[in-house]
């Protein structure tokens, strides 16, 4: 009898162990949009400083007013002088895997709404990825109806490559936005280091700059 007692209570405590580990286990970890925002270098208020050729442009990164379920989104206002650059003023979308294009410039005095996001790249960056879209984007001028523009964004990931940035050996991923908007084409390429995020722009435009500090 008192072996059957014993074999009773040990199975009771080996239950109540067994169930108490269960219990302490930590659940598995489960990618979000904010690890996306960390790995490109985003967060709300912060501003990064570029240097060029005879120029200093600010990045300053702001949570933006669109919102979409499971995503981050973020203005990204750039200023030369106090005066808007319409070329790198955007908005991007971040989901657990990936970074759309949600629209174009500050949307105060001058907006470019897609017909629908546009596909950048997927997270984590990887070589030789490449997302095309065709998109008609609606422009405004100070509220005022300004048009559309037909046109096609093309992001291609070059493979992981050697960078500097203010003196410091880093490793980034080149990265090709062409731009087809009617019979015109441009190519903007920016330099992405994971944790740090654009390290370098040369843009539409091409002006060429730097992650300064």
């Amino acid at each position: 009898m008192r072996s059957e007692n014993l074999f009773v209570l040990g199975s009771l405590l080996g239950s109540t162990l067994l169930g108490s580990t269960l219990v302490a286990c930590d659940p598995p970890l489960v990618p979000t949009a904010e690890d996306t925002a960390a790995y490109l270098g985003l967060v709300d208020g912060k501003t990064f400083t570029y240097a060029g050729s005879n120029v200093t442009e600010t990045h300053e990164i702001k949570k933006s007013s669109l919102v979409a379920p499971d995503t981050l989104t973020f203005d990204i206002i750039a200023k030369q002088n106090g005066f808007i650059v319409d070329d790198r003023t955007l908005t991007l979308e971040l989901s657990v895997d990936a970074v759309r294009l949600a629209r174009f410039f500050d949307c105060v005095t001058r907006c470019g709404q897609p017909s629908t996001k546009i596909d950048v790249f997927e997270i984590p960056l990887d070589g030789g990825n490449q997302k095309q879209t065709d998109v008609e984007v609606a422009l405004t001028e100070n509220g005022a109806d300004a048009g559309t523009a037909q046109e096609r964004h093309t992001f291609l990931v070059n493979n992981a490559a050697p960078v500097t940035v203010a003196g410091e050996e880093l490793e980034g991923f080149l990265v090709s936005w062409t731009r087809v908007r009617d019979d015109d084409t441009e190519t903007s390429l920016f330099t992405i280091v994971e944790d740090r995020g654009i390290v370098k722009w040369t843009g539409f435009d091409g002006t060429e700059i730097a992650l300064a500090e």
